[in-house]
């Protein structure tokens, strides 16, 4: 059988206020150096160990040049 290959996608979004609201007194609190409109919501297409597509999602600080998409960095075949 001949795996296919699905697209890995990525997308870029500020948070939502239904988002902010979940976070809020758990993943972030009043006083953390980095405020919620300065994060933003990464969602990805990656390969798993059983070599099927996921979908996952990432809550990251916006700005920097750390921030770019696996269509950017080299190739790999396996976690980082």
């Amino acid at each position: 059988m001949i795996a296919q290959k699905k697209s890995l996608e990525s997308a870029i979004s500020s948070l939502s206020a239904e988002i902010k609201v979940a976070m809020t007194g758990k993943s972030w609190k009043q006083g953390c150096p980095v405020s919620l409109d300065d994060l933003a919501l990464v969602r990805v297409t990656y390969l798993g160990v059983d070599g099927s597509a996921h979908e996952g999602k990432l809550v990251v600080r916006l700005g920097g040049s750390y921030l770019r998409s696996p269509n950017d960095s080299h190739p790999s075949n396996g976690p980082t």
